[in-house]
């Protein structure tokens, strides 16, 4: 790297769904000899260790003892099980006594948002090549397996492959793409290919189509982007990445909450006291506030989504406030970019929405059923209808049926339009009437982040907490690009400093009042990662002392602290934080970091085996092909050196290397 004064990193982007799922950011790939950046990565799905793992179902938030700081009570429900004492029991459990109900979900997305592959159920074999990044993808069956192949072409034009898997899961209700997920140990691994029904053939999955860096099979599912598609999933050894699936897709306990009370009483046939059973929420008993927190679990993933200090959406449980949990914010405009997950922050921008009392989700959704596809029209502009008189309608029937002979309320007023997914179209939830508007997705300096939802129980130092730690978020989505189209897009990458700056301010003003969390620590070791090492790891390690610190946050201060010891070449010291890191992430960076530290301190065999392991997590990546063969030609094996010179040869000339 040269000398100058490197920058003060930008949070990395937060992406789909998921997930809002961990993205990394390579910052640069150094060779042996030179000092290691590597990956600054933000994400919101954290976890309070304290809250899932307390006794009892005391709703006072720990604040590692500054009381002057601690949070008010999470609000209560009238229904018992929202207590965090109360178990899952799973979706068979419920089938037992509500097959009806069941029978009827099996007919919604939902019950097809995570499946286990079946051969006899998925698209048919394919093959293409992604020009960008100079990779050929093919989809084939081997016995009952379907197997996802990344290849490139030699001179000779043989096939050289880099990553061959079985597809574990299929992804997504399959409506408007079947992705898959193939795993690696304890790793669920998005595959960079997905299947486009409507198009009828296999394409690059979302965020790969444009991008000639594209990462193949090295795109991680976490435990924020699962928990939308699927019903029940355990983060293993604490890690965000490391998961085991015990519930496939989202199922009866997800909306009305844990059941192990409701099963226990109901098997006793125990009385129920009271005009209802409150052993188990009933969505229908719910606030309209209420029902909306329990459809924004998946549905309202706005401009940025910040967890309250030592709470997680993981803690949230139906008929709970979720702003006591999670806090979304928006941009301050009427006609942002439609998103996939934002369906109620559009809603809520809605005339209809703002003059009603009643309406919310369920109004037109009920979750147990849906319409048949012939019944589809008539059934959502009943829906309409059942407010509105077809005479209000600023259009004469005779054009609107000239465009909609079946007069289809929802083709004007909830457009289906481009989304920030490749190939993706989804209907636009703010109810209204949309005219084309020149530049309407043109951010500017002037656009302020506010909070989709209610946020004066919280006390003035913690929606500052989440109002600074919101700006720095967007300003990641900014860098990174909040479609392919803006991806390096300067006026994005300008807009994102002026965040991260926005950010950086409010939130150097809170911590100087005292404000200590597992979060802000975090954030500034990232902030002085590579400009202060000292004050990089000092941070880090005040954050790590947090016994209310996340996966995320864990994984990310022990990277920034064993990256600071590594630049220092105090490889002794990294050891230990390095050792921790490879157990709770699939980083080719991170096992090279150990594998050159264990070099450094005589360990070759070791550091063998970890640059072949890095070398899995990523087999694109030349640089560490070339590393490899250094080793070998130390401990004298030139014939091994070669053969990596070789393949690191061919990666370099066929497939885009990272910056």
């Amino acid at each position: 790297m040269s000398g100058a004064s490197p920058k003060r990193p930008i949070a990395a982007e937060t992406n789909f769904n998921r997930r809002r799922r961990a993205v990394r950011i390579l910052m640069a790939v150094l060779l042996p000899g030179t000092a290691f950046a590597g990956i600054v990565w933000y994400t919101l799905d954290q976890t309070s260790d304290n809250l899932r793992q307390g006794k009892g179902d005391s709703r006072q938030s720990p604040t590692d003892g500054q009381d002057q700081f601690r949070l008010p009570s999470i609000a209560t429900s009238r229904f018992r099980n929202t207590s965090k004492a109360v178990a899952y029991v799973g979706n068979r459990k419920c089938q037992e006594c509500h097959s009806d109900e069941h029978d009827s979900y099996l007919k919604t997305m939902h019950s097809r948002s995570l499946a286990e592959v079946d051969i006899s159920r998925e698209p048919p074999d394919g093959e293409f090549f992604h020009e960008l990044s100079g990779r050929h993808y093919r989809v084939y069956r081997e016995g009952k397996q379907l197997r996802l192949r990344e290849f490139i072409e030699d001179s000779e034009g043989q096939e050289v492959v880099l990553a061959d898997h079985a597809a574990r899961f299929s992804f997504g209700s399959g409506n408007y793409a079947r992705m898959y997920l193939v795993k690696v140990y304890d790793y669920l691994i998005e595959a960079p290919m997905t299947w486009y029904p409507r198009r009828q053939s296999w394409g690059m999955s979302a965020g790969y189509e444009k991008d000639s860096h594209q990462v193949g099979f090295d795109r991680e599912v976490g435990w924020g982007c699962i928990r939308c598609h699927g019903g029940q999933v355990e983060r293993i050894g604490g890690a965000d990445q490391r998961l085991n699936v015990t519930e496939l897709a989202i199922s009866c306990e997800r909306c009305h909450g844990p059941g192990a009370l409701h099963v226990k009483e109901r098997k006793a046939e125990l009385p129920i006291l009271g005009s209802i059973d409150d052993s188990i929420v009933n969505i229908r008993h719910l606030s309209r506030e209420r029902q909306e927190d329990v459809c924004s679990q998946c549905h309202l993933s706005a401009s940025a989504d910040v967890n309250v200090r030592g709470r997680s959406v993981a803690d949230f449980r139906p008929g709970l406030r979720m702003s006591d949990f999670r806090v979304s914010y928006r941009v301050n405009r009427q006609d942002s970019a439609m998103t996939v997950a934002g369906q109620i922050e559009q809603m809520r921008m809605s005339r209809c929405y703002l003059e009603s009392k009643t309406m919310t989700c369920a109004t037109c959704h009920n979750p147990h059923s849906v319409p048949e596809e012939s019944e589809k029209v008539a059934h959502y502009r009943n829906k309409c209808l059942s407010c509105h008189q077809t005479e209000s309608c600023g259009l004469p029937i005779e054009t609107r049926q000239e465009t909609q002979p079946n007069d289809n309320c929802v083709n004007c007023h909830m457009p289906r339009g481009t989304t920030d997914i490749p190939h993706f179209s989804f209907t636009h939830h703010r109810v209204g009437i949309h005219t084309a508007k020149p530049n309407s997705d043109k951010l500017t300096d002037s656009n302020k982040l506010v909070p989709v939802m209610d946020v004066s129980h919280l006390p003035e130092h913690e929606r500052q907490r989440l109002f600074g730690l919101a700006n720095d978020a967007f300003a990641g989505k900014l860098a990174g690009g909040l479609n392919d189209e803006s991806r390096n897009d300067p006026s994005h990458l300008a807009l994102s400093e002026v965040f991260q700056e926005r950010g950086r301010q409010i939130l150097e003003r809170v911590r100087s009042s005292g404000l200590r969390d597992s979060e802000m620590e975090t954030y500034f070791s990232r902030v002085n990662w590579r400009r202060n090492p000292d004050l990089c790891i000092s941070y880090a390690e005040s954050a790590l002392k947090s016994k209310q610190i996340s996966p995320t946050n864990r994984q990310t201060a022990l990277y920034y602290l064993a990256s600071s010891h590594f630049d220092e070449r105090r490889y002794q010291q990294a050891l230990p934080y390095l050792k921790k890191l490879v157990k709770m992430e699939r980083s080719e960076i991170s096992l090279m970091l150990l594998g050159i530290c264990h070099r450094e301190t005589g360990n070759r065999q070791e550091a063998l085996r970890l640059i072949k392991e890095a070398i899995l997590a990523a087999p694109h990546r030349a640089d560490l092909h070339n590393y490899l063969a250094s080793i070998y030609l130390r401990m004298g094996k030139p014939q091994d050196a070669e053969r990596h010179l070789k393949r690191a040869e061919l990666l370099s000339r066929n497939v885009p290397q990272p910056n």
